[in-house]
This record gives structure tokens, C-alpha cells and sequence, in this order.
């Protein structure tokens, strides 16, 4: 099961808060057209795979997905929850920050 919730949204950016627990869905298949973010992990862990290349989000790392970039999402440990706070930012603020 998959919580979403938007904590905070701005013409520049939105805040998203991930809960995603077992039994989990959506979270398979390949994801795409959607602005740059930065992904937070606060709890659990999951795994990232963009062509192919994987990437584990665990607590305390970011990971930083580029615009319309293809990924899909797994979960090595099928049974915890993870939890994330998911930063969509659009183009201008991108390119602000360098």
C-alpha cells in the first residue's frame, strides 16, 4: 500500500510524503514524464533502476532523478515500510541551482 500525501506545494516545487508499505502496488512498473526531484529516505530502504544502472535509497542519502527519466522502483525487503519525502522541481529552480 502506497500513501501519498503533498505536504507543501509552490509554483516552483512540491513536497511529497511517500509511505509505502506491504502489500505494496504500483511501485513495478516503469515511471516517466515527470519533472527532476530529489528523494529523500527517512525510513527503509528501496531500489532504484534507471537503464541499467541501480541505485539503493536508504535513511540519511538523497538520490537525484533527472527529468522524464524512465525508472522503476523495487523493494529488496519485502516486508518493512519505507517512508520518503519526494521534492518535484520544475525546470527554473533546477537550473537555479546550478
Amino acid at each position: 500500500m502506497s500513501i501519498m500525501q503533498t505536504v507543501l506545494q509552490s509554483s516552483h516545487f512540491m513536497v511529497i510524503n511517500h509511505v509505502c508499505k506491504r502489500p505494496r502496488v504500483d511501485c513495478g512498473g516503469p515511471q516517466a514524464d515527470e519533472p527532476a526531484r530529489f528523494i529523500f529516505t527517512r525510513r527503509g530502504s528501496f531500489a532504484m533502476h534507471v537503464g541499467s544502472s541501480t541505485f539503493f535509497a536508504r535513511p540519511g542519502q538523497a538520490i537525484l532523478l533527472q527529468k522524464d527519466v524512465e525508472y522503476r522502483v523495487t523493494h529488496p525487503d519485502l516486508e518493512g515500510c519505507d517512508c520518503c519525502t519526494d521534492v518535484w522541481i520544475d525546470d527554473a529552480m533546477l537550473e537555479s541551482l546550478g
